[in-house]
């Protein structure tokens, strides 16, 4: 992954709107993940056609039924977002299989920790500890099964930052710690 020798930052006010639309959109998500393997409402009353979601590859009918304890079913999701030629963010990507970006946010702030440290320290961020602590004792609510695809995986850094950096383990899984690799935009 590339790290911009300048960060974007993002005021409060506005990180507060794109927050309120992100989690919007995963609550739209988390409610067609819910239909979908469920009830199935959305094909029922002809909002989408069967045959986009059962003839989808990425439907998976072992899944049909099942339903994870607790209120969502959309355990995470992450959005690719871009500005517009306006100026206006628009999602140009949804993650949900396999959400990348929370661990290279972390992993960047590290990096600017360590290479700015007065910018980092006298900076108001908003802090991403809390939401890698949370991930094992989510997971281990669950009965499901953790696979990861490896070194090569665009998910690889979320992997090891949830791992690293919880007090939690899942029974049963380890991590083979490794440094990644980071390179410089200096565009």
């Amino acid at each position: 992954w590339d790290v911009d020798a300048v960060p974007l930052v993002i005021d409060g006010v506005e990180w507060a709107e794109l927050e309120k639309a992100i989690t919007q959109r995963a609550m739209l998500l988390d409610a067609l993940l819910e239909d979908l393997y469920g009830d199935r409402r959305m094909i029922s009353e002809r909002v989408v056609p069967a045959a986009a979601v059962v003839g989808h590859d990425g439907f998976l009918p072992a899944a049909d039924g099942i339903r994870l304890p607790g209120a969502r079913q959309l355990v995470m999701t992450s959005v690719d977002l871009a500005r517009d030629a306006a100026g206006n963010w628009t999602v140009i990507a949804d993650r949900n299989q396999a959400p990348s970006g929370a661990g290279y946010a972390m992993a960047d702030r590290r990096i600017i920790a360590r290479t700015l440290p007065r910018l980092y320290r006298d900076t108001a961020l908003a802090r991403l500890r809390g939401f890698f602590d949370d991930i094992p004792e989510r997971l281990a609510s669950a009965s499901l099964v953790v696979s990861r695809a490896g070194a090569s995986s665009i998910a690889v850094t979320e992997s090891a930052s949830a791992s690293a950096n919880s007090t939690t383990r899942l029974p049963g899984m380890s991590l083979k710690r490794s440094t990644p690799r980071v390179r410089w935009n200096r565009s």
